[in-house]
């Protein structure tokens, strides 16, 4: 048995080399396609099935905090800190409860100011998260809420960055906001933070709750989400979860209605909190895209798939005469069967490698490319479960192709084919087989490329959607105060204005104005007309009067703000087209009333809307002078070259001792973030289609090469007698065109299905312009069937018809 194995195995290898670009073909389709797949199912297997690093990570859940006007507009989602904070004191004796406020700081310290990303956070916060330190450890109890004791815990990243892996670590203390924290500990580098605040985000440096900047600079209402802040749970044994989230919401509608029990405004609003899974909080919003890669390499492959089996079937008729021979020495149907086995597994084996090597090229280019809208891409590898699924696959695959080629070979017609030559003879991969490839090749293509085709065009409508602003050669710069608390608040405004003079005297910057940059922050805000007596949540903006100019936004009617006004805060308005129409008209809003903040304000302006890339339609804005109190620089350069940060630093602390820069970056950084995921959709569609369209010409070509060569002393006996190159084109594409039409009727069928199972997250494709691209999708696939019928033949048209005839004798 050994023995006989061993010549099977050297049989299929000998074949095997003996036709080494069969061979090249089968891998390198086998290696890109199943891949591609395996990256995508590791996708999967990352999102439904591999735990978090976390213990009893089941019972984890991330609360989120949804806020709904009495006008049914959605305010936002997350957390307020005022209410945060009360669900973290009203915790009882079973519950487990962590709060983290992940903000941008940066450490004073140090001999250069350094920017990074920080995170506050409660004692529970690494208990719950079964955080482990290579040096020192959590926090103690005397740093629990409301304690006031400063502690910092540093992530392994920035202990060896900033600290050279300083085993004294604990000796040393860093400085954030006028705050000096002791160090206290190092996280191990094994540590994985959740992606909570942002996919990609990573967390250097862990202070203390109580300093977080809502408790320092006395922010924070309970009507308004803070992005900073998130709330963690963990569920005791056997508590429930359905339970938990209705005594959150009993205390946080008691906490309300005490709040607002004198604002009756407010009576209305809907307040409301869900307890998410944490590893679901961690993947909403990006497993659509998730699910749409991996759907669209399964298509892809299953393409690649029928490619192969056309081949192993080509294979196989080349073969008869070697089964035959077989046959005739007595091989019975099974080792007919395992002869093919071993031959085909044996190419199968060889692709595995490759396939795992081009996964890993896959995960190196996620990582580099796609952490910001991947969760867990950093997980990403070559593990157990890669060669585990690769090589099931592969098994299934080969079992698959031997059965279908077996089947095609007859074992009661096998001891004929040694008597049998001539045209026609021995065994033929039959038309209707060769049809339903075709068929099957065609459905799956059409489909692949009319949805990508549809994504590619919403994205880059989106990208390509006007906004209403300039954003060219704009740069944000972003400042941080030293000592917060211990400055007086007239001394860092005062020394903000000249800072901002200063930069507007550097030779290098056009125009400087103290605003935030609208692809940042605008945030929600009741106003009222007393008129109407009404409330509306617009989007509110705190702006200075060269916030408008600087980006060239028009005003409809009415002013500016002016200088004067900015510095004297008073009490004006600028609104937008759409927040005009909700109080009267653009005509006669200019001088009206509305009540904001408790004090009434005088609209003096109309501008045009801004729509951001996430924007669905331009919502109601507002916008009132910032009194130039919030440390955030707007800047526009002379002339289009990066500005350096050590140059506006020096600007900077000439001026004051008060201020650092936290950040300085262009419009352009900002406006590409909000468009990432489009960016990424029009790459990932794109790369898509010309794969499909590119193995479905080569599928097409080997099986139409088929028949192009059964058929090669007719094909060359009509050119003999005047047939033109468009008459054979036009003969062998009618013959195909049944299969075609099958595959367009599977196509639709197909895709029809599709958009009803995923409905919700298709449902923006399904518009007018989807017949246009099911059009272009039409033409697309008829030309991709014309090429596939024209390359076969092309060396019968393009040769004298005397080659043609002579090597249907050979």
């Amino acid at each position: 048995m050994a023995s006989s194995m061993t010549y099977h195995m050297k049989q299929a290898w000998q074949s095997i080399t003996r036709h080494p670009m069969f061979g090249a073909n089968v891998v390198a389709t086998i290696a890109i396609t199943l891949g591609a797949l395996l990256c995508a199912t590791t996708l999967i297997y990352l999102m439904l099935i591999k735990p978090l690093p976390y213990p009893e990570m089941e019972k984890l859940y991330l609360a989120k905090q949804a806020m709904v006007n009495q006008e049914g507009n959605f305010i936002g989602e997350g957390f307020s800190y005022p209410a945060a904070k009360q669900l973290y004191k009203n915790q009882g004796e079973n519950e487990n409860v962590a709060l983290s406020y992940l903000i941008t700081d940066v450490i004073t310290s140090l001999a250069e100011p350094v920017t990074i990303e920080s995170g506050y956070v409660t004692n529970e916060w690494f208990d719950l998260l079964g955080a482990t330190f290579i040096v020192g450890g959590n926090f103690s109890h005397q740093q629990k809420i409301e304690s006031f004791t400063p502690g910092a815990i540093l992530s392994y990243q920035l202990w060896q960055e900033q600290f050279g892996s300083d085993p004294n670590i604990q000796s040393k203390s860093i400085d954030i906001r006028g705050i000096s924290h002791p160090i206290i500990g190092v996280l191990s580098p094994s540590f994985v933070e959740p992606e909570i605040k942002g996919i990609g985000r990573k967390t250097q440096l862990w202070l203390a709750w109580d300093f977080n900047w809502a408790e320092q600079m006395g922010w924070g209402e309970l009507s308004s989400i803070d992005g900073a802040v998130h709330t963690l749970f963990k569920l005791h044994e056997n508590q429930n979860v359905n339970n938990l989230k209705q005594q959150l919401n009993n205390q946080q509608r008691d906490l309300w209605q005490q709040t607002f029990a004198n604002q009756p405004s407010f009576q209305d609003w809907q307040v409301s909190i869900e307890l998410i899974e944490l590893s679901n909080a961690i993947y909403q919003g990006q497993s659509e895209l998730i699910y749409y890669v991996f759907f669209a390499c399964l298509g892809i492959f299953f393409i690649a798939m029928t490619n192969i089996t056309n081949l192993f079937m080509s294979r196989t008729v080349e073969q008869q005469r070697n089964l035959a021979i077989h046959a005739a020495i007595g091989a019975k149907k099974f080792n007919l069967f395992t002869l093919l086995f071993i031959e085909y597994g044996m190419l199968l084996l060889i692709a595995l490698p490759f396939v795992l090597a081009f996964a890993y090229l896959g995960f190196y280019l996620l990582q580099q490319h796609l952490t910001s809208v991947l969760p867990r891409a950093e997980e990403l590898s070559l593990s157990w479960f890669s060669l585990a699924f690769s090589t099931c696959v592969l098994l299934l695959l080969n079992t698959i192709f031997t059965l279908v080629c077996r089947q095609l070979v007859p074992y009661h017609r096998l001891n004929n084919a040694l008597n049998q030559s001539g045209k026609g003879s021995g065994i033929q991969i039959k038309a209707s087989v060769r049809s339903s490839l075709i068929a099957i090749q065609i459905t799956i293509a059409a489909t692949l490329i009319f949805i990508n085709l549809a994504m590619f065009n919403q994205a880059y409508k989106t990208i390509n959607q006007p906004m209403g602003i300039s954003v060219d050669n704009l740069w944000q710069l972003r400042l941080m105060e030293k000592n917060p608390t211990e400055t007086p608040t007239e001394t860092l405004r005062n020394d903000l204005i000249q800072i901002n003079r200063a930069l507007n005297q550097h030779p290098e910057i056009a125009q400087s104005t103290i605003s935030l940059s609208p692809l940042i922050w605008f945030g929600n805000y009741p106003i009222f007309d007393p008129e109407q007596n009404t409330q509306f949540t617009p989007e509110v903006k705190l702006i200075d009067d060269g916030y408008f100019p600087m980006l060239s936004q028009t005003f409809i009617t009415g002013e500016n703000f002016t200088e004067q006004q900015v510095l004297d805060g008073e009490f004006v308005m600028v609104i937008n087209e759409k927040m005009a129409h909700l109080l009267a008209s653009t005509e006669t809003v200019i001088n009206k009333k509305v009540r904001f903040w408790g004090r009434d304000y005088n609209v003096i302006g109309v501008v045009q809307g801004l729509q951001l890339p996430n924007d669905l339609d331009v919502p109601p804005r507002a916008y009132v002078p910032d009194s130039r109190k919030r440390a955030n620089i707007m800047l526009k350069p002379i002339v289009s070259t990066p500005l350096k940060k050590a140059d506006l630093l020096s600007v900077v602390e000439s001026v004051s001792i008060h201020y650092t820069i936290r950040e300085i970056k262009p419009f352009d950084d900002d406006k590409h973030r909000l468009l990432f995921m489009q960016y990424t959709t029009i790459a990932v569609t794109g790369c898509l289609t010309i794969l499909t369209l590119f193995l479905a010409i080569i599928g097409l070509y080997g099986i139409l090469s088929y028949s192009s060569q059964l058929r090669r002393h007719e094909i060359g006996t009509r050119l003999a007698i005047g047939a033109k190159g468009s008459d054979i084109l036009s003969m062998m594409f009618k013959e195909n065109v049944k299969a075609l039409f099958c595959g367009l009727i599977g196509s639709v069928f197909t895709s029809s299905c599709l958009f009803f199972m995923f409905a919700e997250q298709l449902n923006d494709l399904i518009n007018a312009s989807a017949i246009i691209w099911l059009s272009v999708t039409l033409v697309i696939v008829v030309s991709v069937t014309l090429i596939g019928c024209y390359l076969p033949i092309r060396q019968y048209v393009a040769n004298p018809v005397i080659k043609c005839l002579r090597a249907t004798e050979e």
